[in-house]
């Protein structure tokens, strides 16, 4: 495809007139003149003013930090936790330094709105009492990781974290991927994003940071590690460019592999100019199993190599051990104690193994480059093709082109060399884990189908919506796979989709089937309001949900909700084979 016709694809995306940019980040500034940041019991035990600048002390003297997450849906329950936690863990000799707080989706909405919103899985906070205690329950820094930044209830959020002494506030990435329950005015959200970031961009002198995830954006379903890396640039030249905030970026929820690890972090720093103050780096979470003893491995793998770099390379980044429950429940307080105590004991290894030089860093430096290199290509070839389209100087321009183009054909246009006729998409300078990975079980997946000939041709030629309730492309990845090598037709309408959206693609297409991927507590809830749009449209078409079927009733865990799935009308398989098996039975009956 020539610039020409690429560019003229994604003109037709974008509107015709956008509001100044510039102007609303001023806007954003100015509201920052008048916001208040609080003191937590953290940065007075440290006497310190912000975080950065306990971090900063830290890494003046090589000093590991560590991060856990935690938040129930009860804030009570969540205190005496947080409570728990910290006296357990001090206790027993580990030092927690940060924690971020599990927030419900639907904190990311204006407060008028949250209360009409089905709970799922995180805390709502209720009152400005409630924002304000965080920061006093325990010496411990809050931090603010998710539906702040980048929601469309970004400003009144970012407020309230400032006034409760919360100064890393995130998720810039999260506004190219994250999408809210009765949300569909995506410029208002971008205004409102930028007015945060001006907030953060005025503040930026007391310390305080924009963090972002690049593994919660875009990075999540590129196919090529560079690509990565290249999204990083243009957060970076977002925030800190356009906008003037300091930004803090965070990793590792799905890199598995160390090298890469710390070549991403290498990788990282020098983006940031060598001038990184890290949030944390996240653990691993693609090699937890359902065996709990098992999980204790790429634990202590992650870790030590995370320290290690730590030491070698201090970004202030907080090393993040994940609770080896992680993947079947939300861990307890106990769990989480568990796992610091852990990691607080690998530390000493970690320590061990870069005393005695054990490490050769050479091959993490030489990726490290790569990664810059063909990132940087991917960086100025969008931005290159772009500047004919957009005023790549305004924050509002860049951000809505940006979020229109999506992951998908950003990597398939732009991550190309002038002599390269593939689409790194499809071939990739540097594979992704989760590409890899999902090859690997879709391979697997196909190799243990036991169809018969009648099944399989029963299937054939059939058409599927498939969608993910939240962010979690994983599961729905490998279905969509499976089901094409059948040669099924699938619908893909991504992640984040809400109910009554994909019963007006099932109008508009006619599946066969619906297929439902879901992980954020609110299977039962997402299940009914499937079902009344579709009677609303007088479909009766087959819907087959899978995932973590369960749902958050305000209890300290949510409860499984399989039978009541099926009871009400939804197919639940199991597997995928069943889940095929169940469709060509479906097709053989009608």
């Amino acid at each position: 495809m020539s610039i020409s016709e690429m560019q003229k694809k994604i003109k037709a995306l974008l509107p015709e007139e956008y509001p100044n940019g510039k102007e609303i980040l001023e806007t954003g500034k100015t509201l920052g003149d008048n916001v208040n940041i609080g003191k937590t019991l953290f940065m007075l035990k440290y006497d310190v003013s912000s975080e950065r600048e306990f971090k900063e002390k830290m890494m003046s003297k090589k000093q590991i930090m560590y991060h856990f997450q935690y938040g129930l849906t009860d804030f009570e329950t969540s205190k005496k936790g947080l409570e728990s936690i910290y006296k357990e863990a001090t206790d027993r000799g580990a030092r927690p330094d940060r924690f971020g707080i599990c927030l419900d989706r639907a904190m990311g909405l204006p407060e008028e709105m949250r209360k009409s919103i089905p709970r799922e899985t995180g805390l709502k906070l209720n009152s400005s009492k409630e924002w304000e205690l965080i920061g006093q329950i325990v010496p411990i820094q809050p931090h603010f990781g998710d539906h702040i930044i980048g929601s469309p209830a970004s400003v009144e959020n970012t407020i309230n974290a400032l006034n409760a002494g919360v100064t890393t506030v995130g998720n810039f990435s999260q506004y190219f991927t994250y999408e809210y329950p009765q949300w569909k005015d995506n410029l208002t959200r971008t205004i409102n994003t930028i007015k945060a970031c001006g907030i953060m961009s005025r503040l930026r002198d007391r310390g305080v940071m924009i963090h972002s995830n690049i593994e919660d954006g875009f990075a999540s379903q590129f196919t090529d590690c560079c690509s990565i890396i290249g999204w990083a640039m243009m957060e970076y030249y977002i925030v800190e460019e356009l906008i003037g905030a300091k930004l803090t970026h965070c990793f590792g929820n799905l890199t598995d592999n160390p090298k890469m690890r710390m070549a991403y972090l290498l990788a990282l720093d020098e983006i940031h100019g060598k001038e990184l103050v890290g949030s944390m780096v996240n653990g691993n979470t693609i090699s937890a199993t359902e065996d709990l003893d098992r999980n204790f491995a790429p634990v202590a793998s992650y870790c030590i190599f995370d320290m290690v770099m730590q030491m070698k390379n201090p970004t202030g980044h907080a090393i993040g051990p994940l609770p080896v429950t992680e993947l079947i429940r939300i861990p307890s307080w106990e769990e989480n104690v568990q796992i610091q105590v852990f990691g607080n004991q690998l530390e000493k290894e970690a320590t061990r193994i870069y005393e005695n030089d054990l490490i050769n860093f050479q091959p993490v430096y030489e990726l490290k480059d790569v990664l810059i290199e063909k990132g940087r290509q991917f960086y100025n070839n969008i931005l290159d093709c772009l500047s004919d389209i957009i005023d790549v100087q305004d924050p509002l321009q860049l951000m809505i082109a940006l979020k229109k183009i999506g992951p998908v054909k950003l990597e398939e246009y732009f991550n190309v060399t002038k002599n390269q006729k593939v689409s790194a998409r499809k071939k990739p300078a540097v594979p992704t884990k989760m590409f890899e990975h999902v090859l690997e079980i879709v391979d697997d997946e196909i190799k243990n189908l036991n169809l018969s000939e009648e099944t399989k041709e029963s299937v054939k030629g059939k058409k599927l919506i498939i969608a993910s309730t939240d962010v979690h492309e994983f599961g729905k990845m490998v279905i969509s796979e499976v089901l094409k090598s059948l040669d099924i037709e699938v619908v893909d309408l991504g992640s984040s989709v809400e109910a009554d959206t994909v019963i007006d693609e099932a109008n508009k297409h006619k599946p066969d089937a619906i297929v439902i991927s879901t992980y954020n507590g609110l299977a039962l809830t997402y299940g009914k309001s499937l079902l009344a749009n579709a009677q609303k449209h007088q479909l009766e078409t087959p819907i087959f949900m899978g995932g973590r079927l369960n749902e958050d009733t305000g209890e300290e865990l949510p409860i499984d909700v399989t039978e009541d799935l099926k009871e009400i009308g939804i197919i639940i398989s199991g597997t995928l084979n069943n889940m095929i098996q169940t469709l060509g039975q479906l097709n053989a009956t009608n």
